[in-house]
């Protein structure tokens, strides 16, 4: 399965970088912030349903591993109930706080497409991140997803270039621009 994490905007566009290790202050040393984690219903394309909201301690990196024009990347962890640190995660922080919402719309869009592509049989199907946890701390947003392990692939561009061989990413991003 190809999963994609990006904004369709073009003036917002930001392939993720997932790398598979990543070299910053360690863990111990990340500051613990308090934070609110406001979670929205899936369900809902257009607009924000908020489904609940829950209260956090959270390690936030205090260096971004990657940025582009719409948001900066952080490693993060939450605190569990147990005390122990959860999973690696990454917290996009916005530059502009409107564009969680462009980007929900957008990754529902995607998503969307993920699944009419998939209907048609692929060699290897795709899926889409949808981004619906919003973390409130320090007066920043942070959209909250799953760290991703691996080595990361840019396979095009914005502009329409191919950058490797693979034919899946390439059939997609035609495939979404044709649907």
């Amino acid at each position: 399965v190809i999963i994609f994490s990006c904004c369709l905007f073009p003036f917002c566009a930001f392939p993720f970088p997932f790398p598979s290790l990543f070299f910053g202050t360690p863990f111990c040393k990340m500051p613990v912030r308090e934070g609110t984690l406001k979670i929205y219903d899936l369900a809902v394309r257009d607009s924000l349903k908020l489904q609940h909201t829950e209260h956090h301690e959270v390690h936030i990196e205090s260096v971004a591993f990657a940025n582009g024009g719409c948001r900066e990347a952080f490693v993060a962890h939450f605190k569990q109930e147990d005390g122990s640190w959860g999973p690696k995660m990454v917290a996009k922080r916005y530059l502009r706080s409107e564009a969680f919402l462009d980007d929900y719309v957008c990754a529902h869009m995607a998503m969307e497409c993920a699944r009419a592509f998939n209907a048609l049989k692929p060699y290897k199907p795709v899926d889409y991140l949808v981004p619906n946890q919003i973390l409130s701390s320090g007066g920043h947003n942070y959209s909250m997803e799953k760290f991703l392990q691996g080595n990361w692939q840019k396979h095009n561009n914005i502009f329409g270039h191919i950058l490797s061989d693979k034919r899946t990413p390439n059939a997609y991003s035609h495939f979404t621009y044709v649907f």
